[in-house]
């Protein structure tokens, strides 16, 4: 690939993912861009419990949240730097409504987009298709 279409590629894939803002799911559908109903198996080396079925986990979206703002300067793509504004606004005023008043952080804590609420773990979703819930890494084949 060209680094033309490389960047083709990356301004694509964010110009989808701000059309499904202003958080973005951590799972989607690639055709309905859409969150992903359940929950795919782990990919080789990945823990169950690390993925957000369902939600929107700011962990996950730093580099791409940093990588918009970078591209919203070096483009000048006005667009991007809105929806990086965008989803800090959401996630500063909806997204510390929890127990203990902090973000819903790491691996195992995320927004639910849906539901609009703290998930209470990935596993959540592991569990609700009858897997079983503990931590575990999938297997490298």
């Amino acid at each position: 690939m060209t680094p033309q279409q490389i960047m083709g590629t990356v301004t694509a894939f964010i110009d989808r993912m701000i059309d499904c803002g202003p958080m973005f799911p951590s799972i989607i559908d690639l055709e309905a861009w859409t969150p992903l109903e359940g929950v795919p198996p782990a990919i080789p080396c990945q823990r169950e419990g690390d993925r957000s079925p369902g939600g929107s986990n700011l962990m996950h979206d730093i580099p791409l949240l940093g990588t918009m703002l970078g591209l919203a300067e070096v483009l000048d793509r006005p667009s991007y730097q809105d929806a990086v504004e965008g989803y800090c606004r959401v996630l500063s005023k909806t997204c510390t409504d929890t127990e203990n008043g902090l973000f819903p952080w790491g691996e195992h804590a995320f927004w639910d987009i849906s539901l609009n609420r703290p998930a209470p773990t990935a596993l959540r979703g592991t569990a609700r298709l009858g897997h079983d819930p503990s931590p575990h890494i999938a297997p490298v084949r």
